[in-house]
């Protein structure tokens, strides 16, 4: 069973998120939601991946590719990873892994270029996050319950 994590380490798009279980909150939406499962600990998250026209290319659950529902992209997994690749461009549009502890700060390093449903552009690239014409690089977000809040 999963469940609604409180306890997290997170870096999506150069930034760290601790504690803070709505990384980025856009026209009052949460568009990444965290959860770990009970069995093993297991820390994960769930977001879909919209194209600019508004139709659905991917759907994350427990960081993992649940639905591939796009002919222009290519699914893929390894151990740890899932990523979706648009095949015209061979743009990276969303990026998961799920780290160990030996192998870095944080449980889950996410990166993505992608529209919300609303139209709404991100773009987390490794040292930063683009939220429309808003940019924030190397910020922790801790104990809160929202990290960014974009209007």
């Amino acid at each position: 069973m999963w469940t609604i994590e409180d306890q997290f380490k997170i870096k999506l798009g150069g930034n760290h998120y601790i504690d803070v279980p709505n990384l980025i909150v856009a026209r009052g939406e949460s568009l990444f939601r965290v959860k770990r499962r009970e069995e093993d600990g297991l820390l994960a998250v769930d977001f879909d991946v919209y194209r600019a026209d508004g139709t659905k290319v991917a759907t994350i659950r427990s960081a993992h590719v649940v639905s591939e529902q796009h002919p222009d992209y290519d699914y893929h997994k390894e151990r740890h990873r899932y990523y979706v690749i648009e095949r015209s461009t061979g743009r990276i549009v969303c990026d998961v892994r799920q780290v160990t502890k030996a192998e870095g700060d944080c449980e889950i390093e996410i990166a993505v270029d992608l529209f919300t449903k609303s139209g709404l552009h991100i773009v987390a690239s490794s040292d930063r996050t683009v939220v429309g014409r808003s940019s924030i690089s190397g910020m922790t977000f801790a104990c809160q319950p929202n990290g960014w809040v974009v209007e």
